[in-house]
């Protein structure tokens, strides 16, 4: 795989931890 290619997976990649890490913590708040 070539540094463009890993680029955007990368970049999806933190997106969905992101997005995992922010629904997290509105469970823990009371969702």
């Amino acid at each position: 795989m070539t540094m463009n290619e890993s680029l955007p997976l990368a970049v999806l990649m933190s997106y969905f931890v992101g997005v995992v890490s922010f629904t997290d913590t509105c469970f823990q708040i009371g969702f």
